[in-house]
């Protein structure tokens, strides 16, 4: 009987002692799988701590005081660097902020990363951060992150939700059984008590709740949004430097250019300041790769300021944020601090009324980005002119043509009118008598060739035949020159200078470019064939020519080429009746 009895309170122990055991490995299938290595670009971006354990005393002291955590990781530029930045507030203390940097894995089969010296910000003192750790990243959620923090101390679980999905409490919570097998199938304790994120806590650097759908970031696929040509409605900063600047700004004018390398944007800023003469800063900026994140980072690019031109080798990340249409917003943050930088599409920035309501937008966005709510922002007036061209005259004047009216400007024109903003134009210009220019959509429908045939005073015809590709971007019509030819005293030569071509809205039998060169810029208005003979109404045009010359930032002391209405063109006759008009 003995026997019996010992037997069956044998069968209730191990009985007991399976139901309180760890997960066994039937119960981990599928919940403890290491993240792959290829898949490791899945953890970028910014996270919130919704839950975490600790297997050791110290780390079950701190999770006890931790209200929030929000990280970033990001990818450095030498691309063999993860930067970790984790901001952890606590009761009754101060923020802490670790930026530790970590080695990017290159074990197909592991993707555990290890740390290296970092830097640790509390109360405002900078510190050394030189702990050494392994972080090991598991298979989870689309939006979610799950890592196993492990140093001298012990081993942390953290469990991270992506930034904005973090506010759904009842989800949080439903969540927390998926948490505590995780953290049995790896061996943490099942007595410690973990940290659960309440949904609502702020955040070290920005509120948690007020931001949601506000700060996120532009999607790298939605990156060509960002094209074109602005005006900067409003700003702040967080450091002194800049807002001794911000005051001292009346407008800034930018432009973004994707160069030809397809791979780098090229960023031009025009600022004009109080009692100072204009800055253009023009800045090279590397295209984003990765899915999830299109933050730029700068390199080397130039800055012109009192007719000097210097080297701009400041290095800057730019951040990008979803907002309106006609809207850009933008972090740009170099080693003085952060801008935060609010645009309107340049011929959208007039209407004040609008601006003006649109502050509280703007304030809102600099309080959940985490910039100091005390400092005077930068508000655009809707009438400060640019460096470059006036602000309010060139409301509809100078607006680009759109990709898909492009077949506009196939067929046969009539240069009529054209000024330039560079010593070698402006000595061209005098000698041409007339310039005739055929648009065509070659067979491929990807290439235009542009055939220019120009007369000059006591010289031969020179014929130029240059390909252009035709533009992909439905909100940017810019096409870029590539190898062709040029015929000169009957002598053929490759033709291979690299230029950017802008087309502009205008008249329907009109055509407007700007033909951008290593040299500088050439305004050309053209009239289409059969159109450029009324000498009365070629001149009649001419105040609308200088209007759009001076909005497009071309100087307004130079003498222009003027169509006499009847100069003969190289391969026809102009018009066998008209004749010059009598000077």
């Amino acid at each position: 009987m003995s026997v019996v009895k010992r037997a069956v309170l044998l069968t209730l122990l191990l009985a007991a002692i399976g139901s309180s055991a760890a997960a066994g490995p039937e119960d981990c299938h599928g919940v403890n799988e290491k993240l792959q290595t290829k898949d490791i670009h899945k953890i970028f971006g910014d996270w919130v701590l919704v839950w975490s354990v600790t297997d050791h005393d110290k780390g079950n002291a701190l999770l006890q005081n931790v209200t929030s955590s929000h990280v970033e990781l990001r990818l450095r530029d030498d691309k063999k660097t993860v930067m970790f930045t984790e901001r952890n507030i606590y009761t009754h203390q101060s923020c802490v902020t670790y930026i530790i940097n970590m080695t990017m894995p290159t074990d197909p089969l592991d993707s555990t990363m290890t740390t290296f010296p970092g830097s640790m910000e509390k109360d405002e003192l900078l510190e050394l951060y030189n702990e050494t750790a392994t972080v090991t990243f598991f298979e989870t959620c689309p939006d979610c992150l799950s890592m196993v923090f492990k140093d001298s101390e012990g081993r942390f679980l953290l469990n991270y939700r992506k930034d904005g999905h973090h506010l759904n409490v009842e989800k949080l919570k439903a969540d927390h059984s998926d948490h505590h097998k995780l953290a049995a199938c790896l061996g943490f304790p099942a007595n410690a008590k973990p940290f659960n994120y309440d949904g609502a806590a702020d955040f070290c650097h920005k509120k948690s709740t007020d931001c949601q759908g506000l700060d996120v970031k532009l999607q790298t696929e939605d990156i060509h949004k960002i094209f074109g040509d602005w005006v900067l409605v409003w700003s702040v900063t967080d450091h002194e430097k800049g807002n001794a600047l911000l005051p001292k700004v009346t407008s800034s004018h930018v432009e973004f250019k994707i160069r030809d390398d397809e791979k780098t944007v090229m960023f031009t800023e025009r600022n004009a300041y109080t009692h100072q003469p204009c800055v253009t800063y023009i800045i090279n900026m590397t295209m984003p790769t990765d899915p999830l994140d299109s933050t730029m980072t700068t390199f080397p690019g130039s800055m012109e300021k009192d007719g000097l031109l210097e080297v701009y080798n400041e290095t800057a990340s730019v951040t990008f944020f979803e907002t309106c249409p006609d809207c850009l917003s933008m972090v740009f943050k170099d080693s003085e601090g952060r801008f935060l930088l609010n645009y309107r599409r340049d011929g959208h920035h007039l209407n004040v009324h609008k601006l003006k309501a649109d502050h509280s937008d703007h304030h809102k966005l600099a309080a959940c980005l985490g910039f100091p709510t005390d400092a005077n922002p930068f508000n655009y007036d809707g009438a400060a002119d640019f460096c470059h061209k006036k602000s309010t005259d060139c409301q509809g004047l100078d607006v680009k043509l759109q990709t898909e009216d492009i077949p506009r400007i196939f067929g046969e024109w009539v240069l009529v009118w054209s000024v330039t903003d560079h010593e070698k134009g402006n000595a061209l210009l005098p000698k041409v008598t007339s310039s005739h220019v055929e648009f065509r959509l070659r067979d491929d429908e990807k290439t235009v060739m542009f055939t220019e045939r120009n007369a000059y005073t006591h010289q031969a015809c020179v014929t130029y035949i240059i390909n252009m590709t035709m533009p992909t971007d439905p909100l940017d019509s810019t096409m870029t020159t590539f190898p062709g030819s040029m015929e000169k005293d009957g002598l053929l030569e490759v033709y291979n200078e690299t230029a950017t071509v802008n087309f502009f809205e205008t008249c329907p039998d009109c055509l407007s470019i700007v033909f951008k060169d290593s040299e500088g810029r050439f305004l050309l208005n053209y009239r289409r064939e059969g159109h450029h003979q009324d000498v009365h109404k070629l001149k009649a045009d001419h105040t609308n020519h200088h209007k759009l010359a001076a909005c497009l930032g071309f100087p307004g002391n130079v003498d222009p080429f003027n169509y006499d209405g009847a100069a003969d063109f190289c391969h026809k006759k102009s018009s066998p009746e008209v004749k010059p008009e009598a000077s």
